[in-house]
C-alpha cells in the first residue's frame, strides 16, 4: 500500500500542478486575447491614421497643384497685361507729319506756325520745331521755309479780316469810334 499511497500522492501533486498549469494557461490565453484585441485595435487605428494621412497628402497635392496652376495663370495674365500695356503705350518716338494729303500743311500745323510767330519767333526760325519735337519724343517730318511761314501768317490775317467782315454783315448795326487811332493804318470812322 505504500506504493499506492506514493502513486496517489504523486497523482494528486500532478493533478494540482495540472490545475495550476491550466489556470496559468487560461490566464495566458486571456492575456494573449487581450493583447491580440489591443493589437487589432492599434492596427485599425494605424490603418485609419494612414488613410487620413493619405487623404491629407492627396488634398495637399491637389491644393499644391491648384496653386501652381493659379500661379501660372497669374503669371501668364501678368505677362499678357504687360505686353498689352506696352503695345498700347507710346513707346519710342511717334512720327508726325506737318503736311497732309497732297503736300499741303495741315490746319493744326498752320495754327502752330502762327502761334510761334505771335510769340515773336522769326519766320526763319520756325522750322527748328524738329528740335522741340525730339525733346518731346516725337519725330517731326517735313520742313517749312521762312517764306511759307510768312504766307501762313498773312493767310491768318486775311482770315481774321474775313471773319470781322462776316460778323459785321451778320449784325444789325455796327458802331466804330473815330478817336484818331488807326488799326493797321486804317481809320475807322463812325458815320454821322
Amino acid at each position: 500500500m505504500d506504493r499506492l499511497a506514493a502513486v496517489q500522492s504523486q497523482a494528486d501533486s500532478l493533478a494540482t500542478k495540472n490545475r495550476e498549469l491550466r489556470d496559468k494557461n487560461k490566464h495566458l490565453v486571456t492575456r494573449t486575447d487581450d493583447a491580440a484585441r489591443k493589437l487589432h485595435n492599434k492596427a485599425r487605428q494605424a490603418t485609419r491614421a494612414r488613410t487620413a494621412a493619405d487623404g491629407l497628402r492627396a488634398e495637399l497635392n491637389r491644393s499644391k497643384h491648384a496653386r501652381a496652376v493659379q500661379t501660372g495663370r497669374f503669371l501668364r495674365r501678368k505677362h499678357d497685361g504687360i505686353v498689352r500695356a506696352m503695345t498700347n503705350a507710346k513707346m519710342g518716338k511717334d512720327q508726325r507729319w506737318m503736311k497732309g494729303k497732297g503736300g499741303i500743311f495741315t490746319e493744326a500745323s498752320r495754327e502752330m506756325f502762327r502761334e510761334l510767330v505771335a510769340l515773336k519767333v522769326a519766320p526763319d526760325n520756325v522750322d527748328p520745331i524738329h528740335t522741340v519735337g525730339t525733346g518731346l519724343g516725337i519725330d517731326v517730318q517735313d520742313h517749312i521755309s521762312g517764306r511759307h511761314v510768312g504766307r501762313v501768317v498773312e493767310e491768318g490775317g486775311i482770315t481774321s479780316d474775313l471773319q470781322v467782315a462776316k460778323e459785321m454783315s451778320d449784325s444789325k448795326a455796327v458802331a466804330l469810334s473815330g478817336d484818331g487811332t488807326t488799326i493797321k493804318h486804317i481809320h475807322p470812322m463812325s458815320p454821322q
